[in-house]
Parts: structure tokens; C-alpha cells; sequence
């Protein structure tokens, strides 16, 4: 007499979601290489003193400006000016740009009653600031690899890269200074961030801080199936499941016909059959690791007697 066996095969396991979005401002940086504003002057006109500053010193192309007078100052008379050209319109102490960009020279001129003064002012470099930092996959775990994916704006246009710093469990490693983080550099319950701090060529913006980011316990999954014929009244299968974390695993069925059994240690199944048991039957395994975690293996097969 001999057995035949048909079978088909399902896995399933669990997994954990997490993404992440941040963004930032950042303070004032002085720029190197930018042309020089022409000093304060103040032409005196008849007598009396008149002086006039702008603040800040050193603006940026969307800063606000204030012409800060000193000395007399009746019925006066401000005239602004952008490389030179009159501004028509702007005639009050304070002016704010609004298409302006960096490098570009803005001057006031001030007259009051028959004096006369003037300061100037070059545009410096606004620093990129990130508007935000997704990380992917959804499902971070032991052995996945982490991306992450910034955004950035620079009001003056310029291209901006990014330059990365993974910390995890709060220390900063010299080699982990790519947009990608190698899944086998964390563990489960390790602490994962990421500090981008974007550039534009000239200026650093303010860096950004990822939230924290544990990683999670990983679930097991099989890496065997079963077998696809036998022969004789004796049927073996050695079930398999691997643990991302490490994690020791405990074997059971949950389904299977009666008479068979599985080491709960190692996963393997035994079964002695008779001549009764010819017909369909369905096996479905459960493996679970030290955090709960659970994967299944389902499949099922038929038993025919062969004369």
C-alpha cells in the first residue's frame, strides 16, 4: 500500500508601523563673499548734524529695514533706492523688500529741512531651512534598512543637499553620515534618530532632530515548506522560522489530524498514518517568539491509498 500527498502553502506575520515629520527656522549667519555696502555718508547742507543708519547691519533678502535717524530731523524726506535705482513709492523710515535677493544693495536717503544723509546696506545670504524629514519604510525593524527623505526651502533659490548624523541610544557614530542607515546597525529596543542640517552652498540652515524612533520587537516568519509527496506510513516535516531579533521560538498546531504532533523546541512534525486517515487534511502551525509575536503556516493535503 502506498500514500500520495497534495499540498498548498500560506505564511502570514506581524509588524509594526512608524513614520515621522519634523521642520525648523534658523538664526542669523553672516556670509563671506557678498559685495560690501558703500559707508553712512551725511552731506550737510546748511548748519545743524544729521546722521541716518540702517538696521540691521546685516539684513537678508526678506528682512525688514529701518532707517534709524540721529540729529535733527523735521519735515524729512526718505528716498530708497535697489543698485542705484529709485525706489517710487517708498518714502517712509522703514521698508520691507519683497522680491529682493541677496547681493543687492539697498540705500536711504534722508533730507531734512537743508540736511542731508545716506547709508547703505548689502543683502546677505538667508540660510535653507528643512520644512520637513520622512523616514521610511513604515515598518522599521532589526535588519531594515532606514531612508530618510528631507525637505528644504532657500528664499534666495539656491540648491540645497543635506548632510546627515544617525544617533542611536542618543551616541553618534563617525561612519553614519549617509541619507541611509544599514539595518544591522540598531536592535530591537535601540533608540534611532536622525540630525539633518541642510546647506546651500554658502550658509548651514538650522539642523533638525528626528523624533525618537524604538525600534520594535520583529515577529518571526517561516523559511521552510512542507513536503510535496511521501511515501510509507510514516510522515515527517521539520518546520522552521527564523527571528529577526534573535528571539527563542515555541512550535504548536493549532490544526492538523489527530494522531500528529510537533516539538515545540524545534518545529518538527510527526505523524504515523493508517489506512483511516485517507482523505483532505489541513495543518496550520503556530510559531511565537519571547515578545508574543506570532507566524503562522498553513497548508493542506490529501491522503489516497494505493492498491
Amino acid at each position: 500500500m502506498r500514500f500520495s500527498l497534495s499540498l498548498s502553502l500560506s505564511l502570514c506575520a506581524c509588524g509594526f508601523m512608524l513614520c515621522v515629520f519634523s521642520g525648523c527656522s534658523r538664526d542669523e549667519q553672516p556670509v563671506a563673499g557678498l559685495p560690501q555696502a558703500p559707508a553712512a555718508t551725511a552731506k550737510v547742507l546748511s548748519s545743524g548734524e544729521l546722521e541716518v543708519a540702517l538696521q540691521p547691519t546685516s539684513p537678508k533678502s526678506k528682512d525688514c529695514l529701518l532707517a534709524e535717524i540721529r540729529g535733527e530731523a523735521r519735515n524729512t524726506v526718505f528716498r530708497w533706492m535697489r543698485n542705484g535705482d529709485l525706489l517710487e513709492g517708498v518714502t517712509g523710515s522703514r521698508f520691507c523688500p519683497a522680491d529682493f535677493i541677496k547681493g543687492d544693495v539697498v540705500s536711504v536717503t534722508v533730507t531734512s529741512n537743508l540736511l542731508e544723509a545716506s547709508s547703505s546696506v548689502v543683502l546677505s545670504n538667508t540660510p535653507p531651512r528643512v520644512t520637513n524629514v520622512f523616514v521610511s519604510p513604515e515598518r522599521i525593524i532589526h535588519g531594515t534598512d532606514i531612508t530618510v527623505s528631507p525637505g528644504a526651502e532657500d528664499v534666495d533659490g539656491d540648491p540645497v543637499v543635506f548632510r546627515y548624523q544617525w544617533l542611536i541610544n542618543d551616541e553618534a557614530s563617525p561612519w553614519d553620515q549617509d541619507a541611509m542607515l544599514s539595518g544591522n546597525r540598531f536592535h530591537k529596543g535601540d533608540r534611532v534618530r536622525v540630525r539633518v542640517t541642510p546647506f546651500d552652498g554658502e550658509t548651514e540652515g538650522d539642523a533638525v532632530l528626528s523624533p525618537e524612533m524604538v525600534i520594535p520587537n520583529a515577529p518571526p516568519s517561516f523559511v521552510t515548506t512542507s513536503p510535496e509527496a511521501f511515501e510509507g506510513f510514516d510522515y515527517s516535516y521539520e518546520a522552521r522560522a527564523e527571528d529577526p531579533d534573535g528571539d527563542s521560538l515555541v512550535y504548536s498546531l493549532e490544526t492538523a489530524p489527530v494522531g500528529m504532533v510537533i516539538d515545540s523546541s524545534s518545529g518538527r512534525i510527526t505523524w504515523t498514518i493508517t489506512p483511516e486517515a485517507a482523505g483532505e487534511h489541513r495543518v496550520k502551525i503556530l510559531v511565537i517568539d519571547d515578545g508574543g509575536l506570532k507566524a503562522y503556516q498553513e497548508y493542506s493535503f490529501s491522503i489516497a491509498v494505493m492498491e
